[in-house]
C-alpha cells in the first residue's frame, strides 16, 4: 500500500513539475520576444543618433573653421550647408555662375574651396 501511494505521489508530482516547466518556458519565451523588439528599437535609435552626430560633428567642423562664423548664409533655418544660397556644390567646390544660362549675354563661373576641406 505504501509502494502504491508512493508511485502516486511521484506521478503527481511528475505531472505538475512538467505543467510549471511548460508554464514558465512560455512566460520565459514572451518575455524574449519582447526585449528582442526593444533591442530593434534601440538599434535603430542608436542608428539614429549616430545620423545626428555624425552631422553635428560636420557642422561644429565647419563652424570652427572660421573667426567669426556667419550663421545666418551658412545655416538657415538651423540647418548648415557647404555653399552659400545660389551657389552649387559640384566634387567639393562651390560654383557661382554669373548670367543666365542659354542666353547671349557673357557668363561666368567663380569656383570656391569650402575652407573646411
Amino acid at each position: 500500500m505504501i509502494c502504491f501511494i508512493l508511485v502516486l505521489a511521484i506521478i503527481i508530482l511528475s505531472v505538475y513539475f512538467t505543467y510549471e516547466l511548460r508554464r514558465q518556458s512560455s512566460i520565459f519565451t514572451k518575455k524574449n520576444l519582447k526585449l528582442q523588439a526593444v533591442k530593434a528599437a534601440l538599434e535603430r535609435r542608436t542608428a539614429e543618433l549616430y545620423q545626428d552626430r555624425t552631422r553635428l560633428n560636420w557642422t561644429i567642423g565647419v563652424i570652427l573653421q572660421y573667426d567669426n562664423f556667419p550663421v545666418t548664409e551658412h545655416c538657415p533655418h538651423k540647418e548648415c550647408k557647404p555653399c552659400l544660397d545660389d551657389w552649387v556644390l559640384f566634387q567639393s567646390n562651390c560654383y557661382f555662375i554669373h548670367g543666365k544660362p542659354g542666353s547671349k549675354a557673357r557668363s561666368s563661373v567663380i569656383k570656391r574651396t569650402p575652407s573646411w576641406w
